[in-house]
């Protein structure tokens, strides 16, 4: 019996869609893209590390500094917090959700 209760039998679940094998890239395309990459992050990198200098100095030449670095500190200090409390929030997402559903090797085939 189906879940309308009528008597007809489905018959068996469809098999589970795969998607086939992707081409990969040539290794020398790949490379590019990965040194792109870096040199984007980098580039990143050094503009905020650039504004976070100018801005040090300022402070510096007005007698300031230490209520910068007291700022830059703080800022620091903050990500990290809040970096573990989204951690701990998961890990303790995670359990239950794992304990209710179920597993990924039960549901695919290899």
């Amino acid at each position: 019996m189906n879940s309308q209760g009528d008597g007809e039998e489905l018959g068996p679940p469809p098999p589970i869609f795969r998607i086939g094998r992707r081409d990969h890239l040539p290794s020398g395309v790949t490379r590019w893209l990965v040194a792109l990459a870096v040199v984007l992050v980098l580039y990143t990198c050094a503009g905020i590390v650039r504004s976070i200098y100018a801005d040090w100095l300022w402070f510096q030449s007005l007698g300031y500094a230490s209520v910068y670095t007291t700022e830059i500190a703080t800022r620091v200090w903050l990500f990290f917090a809040a970096g573990l409390l989204f951690l701990v929030r998961l890990g303790l997402r995670i359990p239950p959700s794992s304990a209710t559903s179920p597993s990924i090797r039960s549901r695919c085939r290899f």
